[in-house]
């Protein structure tokens, strides 16, 4: 096995070994669902978009592939000019990053249509954890929405 990716919303695992990605079901003990081959060479890394309704695929076959998680079917397909080692997406799915073996990194953007735009612009909510948290910090007071919760402690 050379990569492992647990789904969030169920039970459910996916092992890649060799050219294959099998979908594993724990709930029913354990019983292979469904065997996902469409890379010719060994698959060296997965990763999941943001809602965990795709899953990406990197192969030594130099191609990407996007799977729909509800299907198992491909979506999409990217051929690279190198083997690919390593595969990753930003959080909210506009950078896919992959890394090859040649030493190079590929960046790609993916184009964001007004419709998405303007319900990322509605909908941005400040995590921490992040830039704009840490950034927010001295002259910011918390809003009307902010709980802050103090225990107390004890030393013995």
């Amino acid at each position: 096995m050379r990569c492992l990716k647990i789904y969030i919303y169920a039970p459910i695992f996916f092992p890649a070994g060799q050219n294959v990605v099998n979908v594993w079901d724990l709930l029913s003990g354990g019983r292979l669902v469904h065997s996902l081959s469409n890379h010719q060479k060994t698959i060296t890394d997965m990763c999941f978009d943001s809602t965990h309704s795709r899953l990406l695929t990197a192969s030594l076959d130099q191609h990407i592939k996007v799977y729909n998680v509800t299907d198992y079917k491909v979506t999409h397909s990217m051929k690279y000019p190198a083997p690919l080692l390593s595969v990753a997406l930003s959080p909210d799915d506009t950078y896919l990053v992959a890394g090859m073996n040649t030493g190079l990194l590929s960046i790609r953007r993916r184009i964001v249509h007004s419709a998405e735009q303007i319900h990322q612009r509605s909908s941005k909510v400040v995590h921490g954890g992040t830039f704009r948290y840490y950034m927010r910090g001295q002259g910011k007071r918390a809003s009307q929405v902010c709980f802050f919760f103090f225990f107390p402690l004890a030393f013995s």
